[in-house]
This record gives structure tokens, C-alpha cells and sequence, in this order.
């Protein structure tokens, strides 16, 4: 195919960002999976149903149900029976997991800034026009 690279650049943007990221969050005793699985739960106290957080994930409920045991153990998250249907086990941040959080969206929005550095905003806008095209044309549901 002639033109650019993209797929190729894409996959590298993906490696050199996630090799800025990840010392960052080491130092937090943190990685780029917690960072993702935190972010999946953020939000009403009354917490998400883990159903819904593997399927946001992408992941299997078997392998979620490891996941977060881990991340209770470690004390970053809470796990509690859905008050509406008993079978259903539901997941929110904990204090812990919730300044965890904070701590991380800092360090990766450094990067990102660094990342973008002095980028016009007015190409940074049709850079993310573009992404948003080339993932809709490999998810027909995706919307941005």
C-alpha cells in the first residue's frame, strides 16, 4: 500500500508513550492495568456491577474476578452484593484506589503533555478527527 505508515506509527506511538508512562506510575507501586481497571470503576459511590466492568475491560469475568481480588487485597478497591439482584457483585473505588487514581491521571496527563508539547491545537484537532476515522472504520460502533 503506498502512503504512510500509519499502523506502523500508531504501534510505535503505543510503545514509546507506554515507556514514558510506566516508570511513572511504577513509583506509585502502580501499573498501566491498574491505572485501566480504577479508571473502569471511578464513579457513583453506589459503584459498578463487575458484569459491566469486564465488559468495559474487554476481558474475561474469570479473569476480572483475579483482578480484583488482587485489588482488594491491596486495599484499592471495595466489593459488595447488588442490592437489587444478590447474584450481581458490585465494585467501587476505595479511598485508597480513589487518591491512587488521582495520582496517576497527574502523571499520565504529564506525559500526555509532553507528548503533545507545542502541537498547534488546530492540529491536534484533526489529528484526533482522524484517529476518531480510522477507528470507526475498524468499529462500526465506536463513537467518539
Amino acid at each position: 500500500m503506498e502512503g504512510p505508515d500509519i499502523l506502523a506509527r500508531v504501534a510505535m506511538l503505543y510503545e514509546v508513550q507506554a515507556n514514558a508512562i510506566q516508570p511513572r506510575l511504577k513509583k506509585l507501586g502502580s501499573s498501566w492495568s491498574t491505572f485501566q481497571l480504577l479508571s473502569a470503576i471511578h464513579g457513583p459511590s453506589t459503584g459498578i456491577i463487575q458484569a459491566e466492568v469486564a465488559r468495559s475491560l474487554g476481558i474475561t469475568a474469570a479473569t476480572l474476578t483475579e483482578t480484583i481480588q488482587t485489588h482488594l487485597k491491596r486495599g484499592l478497591i471495595e466489593q459488595f452484593k447488588d442490592p437489587v439482584d444478590g447474584r450481581a457483585k458490585r465494585v467501587r473505588l476505595s479511598r485508597s484506589g480513589t487518591s491512587l487514581l488521582r495520582k496517576m491521571v497527574v502523571e499520565i496527563d504529564a506525559v500526555e503533555a509532553k507528548m503533545l508539547g507545542t502541537t498547534p491545537a488546530k492540529d491536534l484537532e484533526k489529528l484526533a478527527t482522524a484517529i476518531d476515522r480510522l477507528i470507526a472504520n475498524l468499529d462500526p460502533t465506536y463513537e467518539s
